[in-house]
């Protein structure tokens, strides 16, 4: 495999390191300079967006973003720590980070917990992704499969979890990976584990390109959803403030062409949303 992904267990360890260091300098805190460190919890483990490879360096869409980002706030400076899905979200109710990006989408439980930016930054549908010589493609195929999700509250399991509401006829059965690498998630979907995971619409073509060894491992079925990407804070004054700053930066950045730079440089194609749209 060509990229290191983190375990649990040292994501743990570096955003542990990065909080003691950071201390007082916080979106609540800031430095005696006046300006405020802020702890970023950043996708580790997904291909092109975020991923620490074998000489340690961390990088992918998503730290190049918040890097440009950053650049554009002067009263801020980011440390951008490689993080996964679950321990961000852990972070952010326990206060210890400032900004989470995981690809995160909007849902009513979770701003319920924590501030969504305004700004969207990425543009994307979410399919079921299925060993290519399945022929369950389709949500009325996979009627008693088992589906592979994230988590609880991934947005694509909540998406399933409703429509298994809606037709306890034609439910899916669900089962959680939580913070596993790619390699052994698409292993557990070829080896039979699960019948479908979750993956935006381009990312067939690239586990294939990456895992394949020369051949195609899998392929895209039904669309489960559309949406937005955003940045998620915890919920509080310093971290409104923080967001609408970080909002203006995204807005200046998706206007400049920025975005769809990076997106070209890491993806070959645009995935910068031809408008905003606020989470909702």
């Amino acid at each position: 495999m060509k990229r290191k992904l983190l375990s649990i267990a040292l994501t743990l360890s570096i955003l542990g390191t990065a909080i003691t260091g950071c201390g007082k300098a916080s979106a609540a805190g800031g430095s005696e300079s006046g300006v405020k460190k802020i702890v970023v919890g950043a996708v580790s483990t997904a291909d092109k967006f975020g991923t620490v490879e074998e000489d340690g360096t961390f990088d992918g869409y998503e730290v190049a973003l918040l890097k440009a980002v950053d650049e554009k706030l002067e009263d801020y400076e980011f440390d951008i720590q490689p993080s996964d899905f679950n321990n961000i979200l852990i972070g952010l109710d326990t206060g210890k980070i400032d900004l989470g990006t995981h690809m995160f989408e909007y849902n009513d439980e979770r701003a319920e917990k924590y501030y969504f930016a305004n700004q969207g930054y990425i543009n994307f549908s979410t399919n079921f992704i299925i060993p290519v010589d399945s022929e369950n493609t389709t949500w009325e195929s996979l009627v008693g499969k088992i589906f592979g999700g994230i988590s609880e509250t991934d947005n694509s399991s909540l998406i399933v979890k409703k429509y298994n509401e809606e037709h306890p006829d034609k439910a899916l059965e669900l089962d959680y990976y939580g913070s596993i690498g790619t390699e052994a998630v698409l292993q557990s979907l070829i080896e039979g584990r699960w019948d479908a995971i979750p993956g935006i619409w381009w990312v067939a073509d690239q586990y294939n390109e990456e895992y394949g060894n020369g051949k195609d491992i899998v392929k895209k079925g039904d669309t489960i959803g559309t949406s937005l990407a955003y940045y998620l804070y915890p919920k509080n004054e310093d971290h409104e403030k923080l967001r609408d700053d970080v909002d203006k930066a995204l807005e200046e950045l998706r206007a400049d062409g920025t975005m769809k730079s990076l997106s070209e440089q890491y993806f070959g194609f645009d995935i910068t949303p031809e408008e905003n749209v606020t989470p909702q």
